[in-house]
């Protein structure tokens, strides 16, 4: 396992620990996580050229950069709502 890849795991944990105090600090945590994360995998698939072999589980780019996109969309939907929640109307 590389130092990054261990990097990464360890902010996941940070991360989970974060949404157990605070949902919207851990959904904007995640979108962080899930930045850094296809920053990683772009890097690796540049100079791999097929697939990331990521906690031993060999995955396509396609599959790596879906399922990032999709978790920072779902994490930016409940930012989303609590901002959009949160605001009141004026008197």
């Amino acid at each position: 396992m590389s130092p990054a890849q261990s990097a990464l795991i360890a902010a996941l944990l940070l991360v989970a620990v974060t949404h157990t105090m605070s949902r919207v600090g851990g959904a904007l945590a995640t979108i962080g996580w899930c930045v850094a994360a296809l920053v990683y995998g772009v890097i690796e698939f540049s100079e791999r050229g097929q697939g990331l072999v990521f906690l031993g589980i060999q995955t396509p780019p396609w599959l790596f950069v879906g399922a990032m996109v999709g978790v920072a969309a779902y994490n930016g939907a409940i930012v989303f709502r609590a901002v959009r929640g949160r605001r009141r109307s004026p008197p």
